[in-house]
């Protein structure tokens, strides 16, 4: 999606509303504390929702093709999650 910015160009304008590469910010130019740990606790709570389907589905029938993809989809978020708390921990000093 595209958007018009400064001077007539057109700019990306991701699915949130913010600009292509903007980040959240607390006002002093800066991803804020808050925002951030909203996105560890998301990050989580996605995880725990894949691995609820997943469980589901192999209940129902592990071979189902769609199996497989809630497999790749789940071990990319448990990634993704510990990319998210280890940059957390870093940039904050410690878990939430």
């Amino acid at each position: 999606m595209t958007g018009t910015g400064e001077e007539g160009r057109p700019q990306q304008v991701g699915s949130v509303g913010r600009k292509s590469g903007e980040r959240l910010t607390s006002g002093a130019g800066r991803p804020g504390r808050e925002e951030a740990r909203r996105s560890v606790w998301r990050s989580r709570e996605t995880v725990a929702l894949l691995e609820r389907a997943s469980g589901l589905m192999s209940e129902d029938e592990p071979m189902q093709p769609a199996a497989n993809l809630l497999h790749t989809a789940l071990c990319e978020a448990e990634v993704r999650l510990g990319v998210l708390e280890d940059w957390y921990s870093r940039t904050y000093g410690s878990l939430l």
